[in-house]
C-alpha cells in the first residue's frame, strides 16, 4: 500500500485494524502530530469509542499528559500498568474507567533525523504489561508507521512543488549535467514564448540577447561553480525577437559523488518595472524639459564634488546662470516659444564645457554649471565669456528672431566657501551682482557681496517691528517751480530711525523690505502718514501748501486692491485727490500686469497724478506714455550729474523735455546741485526742478519753517 502510494488514512487503518485482528485484547491507536510539534491528532483507532477519540482530539502534548501525550513530548517510549494508579493518567482516568482501558503502552513515532511525527499505541482492558513479542511488535508498527508518513508527506511535498512549478508566475528553466535544456513550466513558455518542444535537449543560450558580453557570463559561471549559486539581472531574447530584462536566480545542483547533476534557473519578467523605475528616476533627477540634471541631481553632484575636493585637495567652480529679460520672450512669444528657447539654451551651454562638467536648469530660466578640477582661474573667465557669447547669439523661433542675454554669478571652492548652502549662496549672490552690472556679464563672488547678505539679513531680522513700534520717519524734500518761484511739491522720502543705528536712508531697507513681503504695509503706512501731513499744511498753510509726491513699490502698485486701498485712506483722511501724487517706477510701464494699468486708470478717474520716477534708467521710451494715464515724469538723477560735461546727457535731457512737451506731459528734472544745471534747464523750459540746490530732505516742522508762508 505505501508503495502504491494509497492515502495516508487507509494505511493507518490498514495497520491498527490488523493488529487488532492478531493481538487479542488489545485496542491499537495511531495518534498524529501537528506541524508545529504541539498537539495529537486521531490518525487510526478503530476499536477506541468516539468519545474517548473527540476527547483527546487535539491533546497538546507534555510530560505527565497520559502516555502518549508524553512518548510524543519526550521522544520515548512509555509503558503504563495501570492507568488508575499511574500520576500521568490522573486528569484521564475517568475517561479510561468510561472506555474500560487500564493500561497503554506508547511508542513515538520517529523520522529518520529523530523527530517526533506522532504515537503508536496498544490499549488493554486490563492493568498488565507488554511481553518481549508485544514490545518488538509496538516497535516494528511505529517503524512501519513512521514509514507510511513520511512517504505521504513527500508525496505532499511533491504534489505542492508540482503546483507550484506548473502555477507559479515566475519562470523556470532546467537543464541536466551537460546544460542542455529538460524542462520548462507555464511560466516560462508564457514569458519567452517558447514551448518545451522548441528548446528540449537545447543550451539555454538560445534564448541571448548578445546585450551582455563573454566577460559577465565568465564570471557568472566561476559564480556558479564555487558557490552553487548566482542572482542578478540578464537580458534575454524571446521566441518573436523581442529583448526582455529579467531577474534571475541559478542554482547548481550536484550528485552524491560531487558531479554536476542539474541547474535550476528561476527568473521573473522586470522589462516593465525596470522601465517604470528608469522613467521615476528621471523624473527625479533631470528637467523633462531639456533632459539636463535638475536640481535634486544638481545638488546630489555638487556634494559628490564638494567630497571629491576635500579628498583630494582640488578646486573646482559653481557658476549661477539667469537668462536676462526671458520674461519678455514668454509675454510676447508665449510659453511654448520661451520652452523653445530654453532647449536651445541648454544645448548652446551643453556646448561650452567639458564632458566632465555638470550643466544643470533649476527651473525657470536658472541653469547651473559645474566646472570640474580647475587647474587655472583663467579657464573660468574663459569658460564664462564663451557661454556668454553662445547665449547672445540669435535663435529663431518660428518666424522671429529673439536675442538675449545672461548674467553669470562664479564662486570658486574652496577660496570662497567649502560647504553646499555657502557655494549656492554665493554664486546666487554674484549672479544678482551681475545683473546690477548692466547683465551681459559674469562677477566673482566676494567679501563685500557676503557682508551685504548679512546685513540684510540682520535688518530683515529687525524690520518686522520697526512698523508696529513706530521707528519709521517721512522727510520731505522740495520741488520747485522756476516760473513761479514757488515750491509746488514736497517728496516724501521715508526714515528709520534704527534703534542701534540711528538714522537709515531707504536705500538701505527699501529692497529688503520687498524680498521679505513687508513693502505693502510699510507702503501703506507711508501714504497715511503723508496724507495727514497734506492735511495738516492745508489747514495751516491753505492755497501755499505743496502736494505731497509718494514712492509707490512695483509691487505695490500690481496688488489688485492698491487703487481701493488709497482711496479709501484719501476718503478716511478727508483729503482731496489733487493734494496727492503717486510716484512710480519706469519698469512698471513695461510690465502686462493687468492689475497695473486698471490701477492707473482708477486714479485718473479720482484725479490723482501719477508721476514716472527715475525715467531714462530703463528700457521704456515715450512711446509707452501714449498708452498709460501718466501726468508727470521725473529725469533720473544720472542725466543731470554730468549735464554740464556731457554732450550725450544734454541732448537726451532736451530730447525727454522736448517729446515730454509735444505729449502734454509736465517734467521734473532730480538731482540738482549746481546753478549752472538750473540755469540750462530753466532755459530749455523744465517745468519743476528738484535736488540739493533747491534743498535736501529734512523733517516736516523744518520743511514748514523754511520752505512755507502762511
Amino acid at each position: 500500500m505505501i508503495l502504491e502510494y494509497k492515502p495516508l488514512h487507509q494505511i493507518l487503518a490498514f495497520i491498527t485494524q490488523n493488529i487488532e485482528a492478531q493481538e487479542e485484547n488489545v485496542l491499537c491507536s495511531i495518534l498524529l502530530l501537528d506541524d508545529e510539534g504541539k498537539k495529537l491528532y486521531n490518525g487510526s483507532a478503530p476499536s477506541l469509542p468516539d468519545f474517548y477519540n473527540n476527547a483527546i482530539e487535539g491533546l497538546a502534548i507534555g510530560e505527565g499528559v497520559g502516555s502518549c501525550g508524553t512518548a510524543a513530548f519526550t521522544g520515548k517510549r512509555m509503558l503504563v500498568e495501570d492507568i488508575q494508579h499511574h500520576p500521568f493518567w490522573e486528569p484521564f482516568r475517568g475517561l479510561a474507567e468510561r472506555a474500560k482501558l487500564r493500561s497503554c503502552w506508547s511508542e513515538p513515532v520517529l523520522n529518520s533525523k529523530g523527530k517526533v511525527l506522532g504515537t503508536f499505541a496498544l490499549y488493554s482492558r486490563q492493568a498488565s504489561m507488554p511481553s518481549s513479542q508485544q514490545l518488538e511488535l509496538i516497535f516494528n508498527i511505529a517503524k512501519l508507521t513512521t514509514l507510511a508518513i513520511e512517504r505521504h508527506k513527500a508525496m505532499e511535498y511533491l504534489r505542492m512543488s508540482a503546483s507550484v512549478y506548473e502555477h507559479s508566475n515566475d519562470a523556470v528553466l532546467i537543464t541536466d549535467a551537460n546544460n542542455r535544456i529538460v524542462s520548462i513550466n507555464p511560466a516560462f513558455s508564457r514569458i519567452t514564448g517558447y514551448v518545451i518542444e522548441d528548446i528540449h535537449g537545447q543550451d539555454p543560450h538560445i534564448l541571448s540577447s548578445g546585450r551582455q558580453d563573454i566577460i559577465f557570463y565568465t564570471k557568472m559561471w566561476q559564480q556558479l561553480t564555487k558557490k552553487h549559486f548566482w542572482e542578478g539581472e540578464l537580458w534575454n531574447r524571446r521566441k518573436d525577437g523581442t529583448v526582455y530584462l529579467e531577474w534571475a536566480s541559478i542554482t547548481l545542483l550536484r550528485d552524491d559523488n560531487g558531479m554536476v547533476s542539474r541547474h535550476i534557473a528561476v527568473f521573473t519578467d522586470i522589462t516593465e518595472r525596470k522601465n517604470a523605475e528608469e522613467m521615476i528616476s528621471k523624473q527625479a533627477n533631470y528637467d523633462m524639459l531639456t533632459n539636463l540634471p535638475n536640481r535634486n541631481l544638481f545638488l546630489d553632484r555638487l556634494e559628490q564634488t564638494i567630497k571629491k575636493g576635500k579628498r583630494r585637495h582640488i578646486q573646482f567652480a559653481l557658476l549661477f546662470l539667469d537668462l536676462d529679460n526671458f520674461k519678455s520672450v514668454n509675454d510676447s512669444l508665449g510659453h511654448q516659444q520661451g520652452d523653445k528657447l530654453l532647449t536651445m539654451v541648454a544645448r548652446r551651454l551643453m556646448a561650452c564645457v567639458r564632458e566632465s562638467d555638470t550643466v544643470s536648469r533649476l527651473g525657470g530660466d536658472e541653469f547651473t554649471v559645474l566646472l570640474h578640477d580647475i587647474a587655472d582661474l583663467a579657464n573660468i573667465n574663459n569658460t564664462a565669456a564663451k557661454i556668454l557669447e553662445q547665449l547672445r547669439r540669435p535663435y529663431r523661433l518660428t518666424e522671429n528672431i529673439t536675442i538675449i542675454s545672461a548674467s553669470i554669478g562664479i564662486t570658486v571652492y574652496p577660496n570662497d566657501a567649502t560647504e553646499q548652502s555657502d557655494l549656492i549662496r554665493n554664486a546666487d549672490q554674484a549672479m544678482y551682482a551681475a545683473k546690477k552690472a548692466g547683465k551681459d556679464t559674469y562677477n566673482y563672488f566676494t567679501a563685500s557681496l557676503q557682508a551685504e547678505t548679512e546685513r540684510k539679513l540682520y535688518l530683515r531680522d529687525q524690520l518686522r517691528q520697526a512698523i508696529s513700534n513706530d521707528q519709521f520717519e517721512l522727510y520731505y524734500q522740495p520741488i520747485f517751480e522756476p516760473e513761479s518761484g514757488k515750491i509746488i511739491e514736497a517728496e516724501a522720502l521715508v526714515r528709520w530711525y534704527h534703534p542701534e543705528e540711528g538714522l537709515l536712508g531707504p536705500n538701505e531697507f527699501i529692497s529688503v523690505a520687498e524680498q521679505m513681503g513687508l513693502i505693502v504695509p510699510l507702503g501703506d503706512w507711508i501714504f497715511t502718514e503723508a496724507c495727514r501731513q497734506a492735511i495738516r499744511w492745508k489747514k495751516l498753510y491753505g492755497k501755499n501748501a505743496p502736494a505731497i509726491a509718494v514712492n509707490k513699490s512695483t509691487q505695490e502698485f500690481v496688488q489688485a486692491d492698491c487703487a481701493e486701498r488709497i482711496l479709501l485712506t484719501l476718503q478716511e483722511t478727508g483729503l482731496s485727490s489733487d493734494s496727492i501724487i503717486l510716484e512710480i517706477t519706469e519698469s512698471l510701464l513695461m510690465d502686462e500686469n493687468s492689475n497695473a494699468l486698471k490701477n492707473l486708470q482708477r486714479f485718473k478717474q479720482a484725479g490723482i497724478k501719477v508721476a514716472i520716477d527715475d525715467f531714462g534708467t530703463g528700457y521704456s521710451s515715450l512711446s509707452y506714455l501714449r498708452r498709460f494715464p501718466v501726468e508727470l515724469i521725473k529725469i533720473d538723477r544720472a542725466f543731470i550729474t554730468e549735464l554740464e560735461h556731457v554732450a550725450g546727457d544734454r541732448a537726451l535731457v532736451s530730447a525727454i523735455l522736448s517729446m515730454a512737451k509735444s505729449l502734454g506731459i509736465m517734467v521734473v528734472a532730480e538731482g540738482i546741485e549746481t546753478q549752472w544745471q538750473l540755469d540750462w534747464l530753466i532755459a530749455h523750459e523744465c517745468e519743476y526742478i528738484q535736488g540739493y540746490l533747491i534743498g535736501c530732505p529734512i523733517p516736516a516742522n523744518e520743511f514748514e519753517d523754511k520752505f512755507l508762508i502762511g
